[in-house]
């Protein structure tokens, strides 16, 4: 079985040539939305009038195939175009995959399913003047304790994070400074309480009663969530609880 591509109203030509090769067999016509998660329809109901259009010309010729376009956004929010399967993504994640704002009733059911955790493995008490990590992006104002988070870049922690994100230790919030590092992060930990080395950190999830959504970090690496949720579990170890 293969995939062959047609981009153009003009390829219909081809596509009918194509099902009608002997030892070819047309098991289905997919198209994907580039703007369905948008508040603005217009060009998304264009892209299905013309795939719509495809499909009415094409059916009686290759009448057992599978016509199927609707991503996340538009298993959501677009019902018409749900045709005879479905491609859901970003919500099998369990997060919103429409756009701030959009006038629909069921996102807030949808209910987080990864969390992403790590581990302080050292925490240092550092004088006021001191720099973290590489480039001195951040330097120390006061007399800080410093943790050091087992989890970098090469995990899928972006580093366009660096001192802007923070994490969740002990049901408390901790920033993320300085430059994030290939294996490690540092986060601050000056004022919170109960902090021990070996304590669990929350990248992603919630602590107590507090979360970090990936949609959160999303915007705070200036990304998309689906980004940070396929980095963040392409390379750790995951467990399923069921």
């Amino acid at each position: 079985m293969g995939r062959v591509g047609f981009l153009y109203d003009r390829d219909v030509e081809q596509i009918v040539a194509l099902g009608r090769l002997k030892g070819v067999r047309v098991a289905g016509f997919m198209s994907h939305f580039s703007e369905a998660d948008l508040k603005d329809r217009s060009y998304a109901q264009l892209q299905f009038e013309r795939f719509w259009g495809l499909k009415s010309e094409l059916t009686g010729l290759f009448q057992d195939a599978v016509w199927h376009m609707a991503n996340s956004a538009a298993v959501m929010s677009f019902p018409a175009s749900h045709l005879d399967a479905v491609r859901p993504g970003l919500i099998l994640y369990g997060s919103n995959a429409l756009e701030p704002g959009f006038p629909h009733p069921d996102t807030a059911a949808f209910i987080p399913a990864m969390t992403v955790k790590s581990r302080l493995l050292h925490i240092r008490q550092v004088p006021a003047g001191r720099s973290i990590s590489y480039g001195r992006t951040f330097v120390t104002k006061r007399e800080s304790l410093i943790g050091v988070v087992s989890t970098g870049y090469a995990d899928g922690y972006p580093r366009a994070l660096s001192n802007k994100a923070h994490v969740l230790i002990n049901g408390q919030f901790a920033p993320i400074i300085g430059r994030i590092c290939m294996d490690v992060a540092m986060v601050d930990l000056t004022g919170l309480s109960n902090i021990e080395e070996s304590a669990e950190v929350v990248l992603i999830g919630r602590q107590d009663s507090r979360e970090i959504t990936a949609s959160e970090l999303a915007a705070w690496a200036g990304t998309i969530s689906y980004e940070i949720l396929i980095s963040l579990g392409r390379a750790n170890s995951r467990t399923f609880i069921d």
